[in-house]
């Protein structure tokens, strides 16, 4: 279980889906006569999308100011985090902590949500819409064989606020994603702790509060 679901996770799921379609062979084709019918695309404008995947020319970042003029380009920003439910017993949501006597576990934590944007721009609009298409099916994929993506939730906004930052000439579909995840404080605590008393020394909490 991560801590916490962060940007570079979701573009790492989502590269690892394009690289893993590079290499399936007609089921590279089988997916395109899924999300797409013959007549919603020419052979030639399959073909330059085909490109684009397997010689991996898209770019993945996790900041607007890092682009270069390398297009396309997929970029997720963390736009908001809630908590759900606070420091509750998760025991079956992390997996190997569930008693098997059905007691609670000792692990806590919080269940959150996140709502990140994810901006796809390219010099082309069909291929950003192309794109847009594959990326929600990607994410809704992982979501319905992953437990850490529940309640998975996808808008799509082509006219997105964002815009006046964008070159002229370039295009790009805004996907704003929502789903809760777990953030499981015993896995981040116990080893902070431990770098803080190696680091400070056994006294380190006590002279953080004001003790002699």
């Amino acid at each position: 279980m991560s801590y916490p679901f962060n940007e570079y996770k979701i573009l790492r799921i989502i590269q690892t889906a394009f690289t893993a379609l590079k290499s399936t062979g007609s089921a590279f084709d089988q997916t395109f006569a899924y999300l797409f019918d013959k007549l919603d695309l020419s052979d030639e404008e399959r073909n330059a999308f085909k490109d684009v995947v397997i010689n991996q020319k898209i770019q993945y970042h996790t900041t607007y100011s890092t682009i270069s003029t390398t297009l396309p380009t997929i970029v997720c920003i963390m736009d908001q985090e809630t908590v759900i439910e606070e420091m509750k017993p998760i025991g079956d949501v992390l997996g190997s902590e569930t008693m098997e006597d059905g007691t609670d576990t000792e692990e806590y934590g919080n269940v959150m949500q996140g709502v990140y944007s994810i901006n796809i721009l390219a010099k082309q609009i069909l291929l950003i819409r192309i794109l847009g298409t594959f990326v929600r099916f990607i994410l809704e994929s992982y979501s319905a064989v992953h437990d850490d993506m529940p309640d998975l939730d996808i808008n799509t906004d082509r006219f997105s606020p964002d815009a006046e930052f964008f070159p002229a000439d370039v295009f790009h579909v805004h996907l704003i994603v929502r789903f809760r995840y777990v953030e499981s404080w015993n896995e981040v605590y116990g080893p902070i702790t431990k770098i803080y008393m190696d680091s400070c020394g056994a006294d380190f909490w006590q002279n953080i509060m004001g003790g002699e």
